[in-house]
Formats: C-alpha cells, sequence, structure tokens
C-alpha cells in the first residue's frame, strides 16, 4: 500500500480539523476527498504531507511512518497545498530550474512547462501570472520530482475550463501511464468524479465513507447524488434534522 492513514486527529478552536480519519491508496489510484470547505480536507493533507502532526493516529507512505521515519516517508512525495509556493521576482523557468538543483532525478524543465500549459511564458516573472498561471506553476512544482505519491489540494482553483481541463487530464495520465498514485480534494464533486478511481466523502471533519467510483457510478446518478445520500445518512445517524 502507497498510502496508509490510520485513525487521525487533529483539531483546532470550534472543534474544526479532522477526527479519526482513516483510508488506504493503492499504486496508481487517484483518490479524491470530497467535502464542502471547513470539512477537514486540508488538515487531512497537512498532515500527510508532514506540514502538521496529528495529536493522535499514524500516516505511512511506502511503510514508512511520517514520524518517525519522515525523511524516507517524503522522499517520493511532491505535493500542493493551498497556495502555491514560488518566488515571484523571478521566472517561470529559473523557479524550477532552483528546485530541480534539489533533486537528482526531474523532469525536464520546458517538457514540463509544456505540460501544464506554460512553455510560452517560461521567462515571464511569476508575479505577474494571473491566479489559475500561479496554480499552473505550483502543481508544475508538485511533479518536477517525479513523485511516485501526488498529493494536490484544490488543484483546479483559479482555473478556467481549459486549465481544469489540463489538469485533469495531466493527473489521470501520471497515474495510468506512470502508475502515479494521487490524494486530490475538492469540493465539486463534478470534477473528483471524471478522475478518481476512489472517492471518500468528508464533512465536519470526519470521513464519513469511501467507495469505489464504479460503484458510485453504477448506483448513483452522478458522484454528486452519493455525496447528498452519505451526508443525509450521517445526519440521520445523528439525529440531525434534515
Amino acid at each position: 500500500m502507497v498510502l496508509e492513514v490510520d485513525n487521525i486527529t487533529k483539531l483546532y478552536k470550534k472543534n474544526r480539523g479532522a477526527m479519526n480519519v482513516s483510508f488506504s491508496i493503492g499504486e496508481g489510484e487517484v483518490f479524491g476527498l470530497l467535502g464542502p470547505n471547513g470539512s477537514g480536507k486540508t488538515t487531512v493533507m497537512k498532515i500527510v504531507t508532514g506540514l502538521l502532526r496529528a495529536k493522535e493516529g499514524r500516516v505511512k507512505i511506502f511503510g514508512y511512518d511520517i514520524v518517525d521515519d519522515t525523511q524516507r516517508a517524503l522522499a517520493d512525495v511532491g505535493g500542493l497545498i493551498e497556495a502555491p509556493a514560488s518566488i515571484g521576482f523571478l521566472s517561470a523557468y529559473e523557479n524550477l530550474k532552483i528546485v530541480s538543483n534539489f533533486y537528482p532525478d526531474c523532469m525536464g524543465i520546458d517538457e514540463l512547462l509544456d505540460m501544464v500549459g506554460l512553455l510560452k511564458v517560461k521567462n515571464d516573472k511569476v508575479s505577474k501570472f494571473s491566479l489559475g498561471m500561479k496554480q499552473r506553476m505550483g502543481i508544475a512544482l508538485a511533479v518536477i520530482n517525479k513523485p511516485k505519491l501526488l498529493v494536490l489540494d484544490e488543484p483546479t482553483n483559479g482555473l478556467d475550463i481549459e486549465g481544469t481541463v489540463d489538469i485533469r487530464n495531466m493527473i489521470s495520465n501520471l497515474a495510468k501511464e506512470q502508475k502515479t498514485t494521487v490524494l486530490i480534494s475538492s469540493h465539486l464533486a463534478a470534477e473528483l468524479q471524471q478522475m478518481c478511481s476512489k472517492v471518500g466523502v468528508m464533512q465536519d471533519g470526519r470521513l464519513l465513507e469511501t467507495e469505489v467510483m464504479d460503484f458510485v457510478l453504477e448506483n448513483y446518478p452522478s458522484l454528486e447524488d452519493y455525496f447528498l445520500h452519505t451526508v443525509r445518512k450521517s445526519r440521520e445517524g445523528l439525529g440531525y434534522a434534515n
């Protein structure tokens, strides 16, 4: 198993965060966390990438514990969590060139820029980029080291329709052709429906249910319908009114 998340809990004020979240992802799978803003998706991803430490529970990547063996656990991980990080006064090419110096085996920079749709502006300063272009830049930085596990938090945020399709196709190709394992989050059901092999429904910091996408689409009109059904079932179980 590439990623094992076992009963992790991390709470903030007013009990926001993540509570008792468990799931696992195998090689080449695209696992989507679907939930509204504030449902705990980003907290889970920060714990998986070592940016936060869970108060309870464990995370293992390729069998290595994220706390006890951080360096080996994260050696083949790439990620984009919240806002993309790049140096504004440098060009797209220069940003990627700096990062490439830290890895022995990287994608070609021009090839990478072409893949995310930034080749034509490779010499432009990142500070001049639109929100969508900065998001593309962040994704380029996340995959430059040819990660075996890719963690993407709302990766199509700020992208137009064409950009969303480009990134969706890129993620699908990485999973199919290079067996890259992907953990991706979104509040948009239609987006995850088109690229994920498995999905987990998050609400109020809890992972309510995980399911294979083929099963979801065989039994529900859409992933959106499955999400609504799962949330309603959870509320009924907790005694909440619809």
